[in-house]
């Protein structure tokens, strides 16, 4: 069985820009987003997000002629791992190992691919641990948590 995903939030490139796991589900732009922040432990701290819609998207916030499509924020970033894993039956088929996040902030991995979550992920809930496995929604449809007709 292939390692699980152990990152911590510094382990991701700081101060410089790199493509999250998921974007606008109306026009298919991917989220940018960039540690600037990372607190001595290295687990919580603090991201900026961008998006840059296509011009016809429903979402496409307008703000100036230069500006045109670009979305941004600063959201707070970072989590927690179980020292315990979990080994889940996958509706897909097969068995995978993962660590439950214990605690989280707004933006957080998805544990199969390890890219980061800037909107909304798709959580697994683990109720007897109060934990949960938070999935981007490409991850989640190839391992079949969920299928194209379930979301978006």
């Amino acid at each position: 069985m292939e390692d699980a995903f152990r990152k911590l939030l510094k382990d991701y490139p700081m101060g410089k820009p790199f493509e999250a796991a998921d974007g606008c589900e109306s026009c298919g732009a991917k989220f940018m987003v960039e540690v600037i922040d990372v607190d001595e432990d290295g687990l919580f701290g603090m991201v900026e997000w961008s998006i840059t819609h296509k011009p016809d998207c429903p979402e496409n916030p307008v703000y100036d002629e230069e500006e045109k499509g670009l979305d941004w924020d600063v959201e707070g970033a970072g989590w927690e791992l179980s020292d315990e894993p979990v080994t889940i039956a996958l509706p897909s088929g097969g068995r995978k190992m993962y660590y439950p996040i214990v605690v989280r902030s707004n933006v957080v991995p998805c544990l199969e691919c390890g890219r980061l979550i800037v909107g909304t992920p798709i959580i697994v809930l683990i109720k007897e641990m109060g934990s949960e496995l938070d999935f981007c929604p490409e991850c989640a449809e190839r391992l079949g948590i969920i299928n194209a007709t379930n979301h978006g």
